[in-house]
């Protein structure tokens, strides 16, 4: 460590702390911070660097209602109508295929961690930003600099605009109910919110974020945590306990035959058998 962290001697403190690591690139931004529980030895903190798959880009379905015509719409589709008649299945194919031709089903391609109120303006202008970064990483000149200086301060200003205007056309729904409220607001909040619409897993030294892969790995480890119990699926588990009438003999013999109950047997020496109802009779006698 660098920074000092012991101040035994105010006036000489020294480091007496080592971080030893045989890969010091996989760390980043050790420093040292006081946590009150000593009066005079700091704690060494690091932070370590990490890497994880890309999230794959999320396509998208939607109607291009952008030359829809409702009135068009509607006189094709009663003309339709009129001239065959049948069960539902004809009427959501001829409702489908009238709906194709007035608003056409089109897909696009997002980043896994899309923001909604990304417009194709601040689109642009982030990849002219990350243009003029990499021409002034590959030659450092002055006019490169201003450049890339220029464009980073509109993006900059460009994307304050475009998350102002997105809240103020806001639907007052969206914000007043409580399950679109969070939809809406959480990705605001933090940065590490976008993050957790995935689940990444760490397994034997494997970082799994493919969510097919994921949805295998929970599957397996249930699977396999209820066979490790050990049950007898042959046996019940519950007694039969409809020839009893006192709560706790009723318990008793209900569970006599649960694994869980088989475990702590084998496992704790029972010396002493009760018998509930002499207790009862000597309690009352008392």
């Amino acid at each position: 460590m660098k920074e000092k962290t012991c101040f035994k001697s105010s006036t000489n403190p020294s480091s007496i702390d080592l971080f030893l690591t045989n890969s010091p690139m996989c760390f980043q931004n050790t420093s040292t911070t006081t946590t009150g529980l000593s009066d005079f030895h700091k704690m060494v903190v690091t932070v370590m660097k990490m890497s994880f798959q890309k999230d794959p880009p999320k396509e998208v379905y939607y109607r291009d209602y952008k030359k829809f015509n409702k009135e068009l719409f509607k006189e094709e589709l009663k003309k339709k109508i009129d001239r065959e008649v049948g069960c539902y299945e004809t009427f959501e194919k001829m409702f489908i295929s009238v709906l194709e031709k007035h608003a056409p089903l089109k897909k696009k391609v997002l980043r896994a961690n899309h923001a909604p109120y990304m417009t194709k303006a601040l689109r642009k202008a982030i990849m002219r930003r990350s243009q003029l970064q990499t021409k002034y990483y590959k030659k450092k000149s002055h006019s490169n600099y201003v450049s890339f200086k220029k464009q980073k301060n509109f993006c900059s200003k460009l994307y304050k605009k475009e998350r102002k205007k997105y809240y103020d056309a806001l639907d007052i729904k969206k914000v007043t109910d409580n399950k679109q409220f969070w939809k809406t607001i959480k990705p605001f909040l933090s940065e590490k919110s976008k993050k957790s619409l995935k689940i990444t897993l760490k397994s034997e030294e494997k970082i799994i974020s493919n969510e097919g892969i994921v949805a295998e790995e929970f599957s397996t480890f249930f699977e396999n945590a209820v066979k490790s119990l050990g049950i007898d699926t042959g046996n019940p588990l519950l007694g039969d306990t409809t020839s009893l009438d006192n709560p706790v003999e009723i318990a008793i013999k209900k569970f006599e035959n649960h694994s869980s109950v088989k475990v702590i047997k084998e496992n704790i020496c029972i010396d002493v058998e009760f018998d509930f109802k002499q207790v009862q009779a000597d309690e009352i006698l008392k």
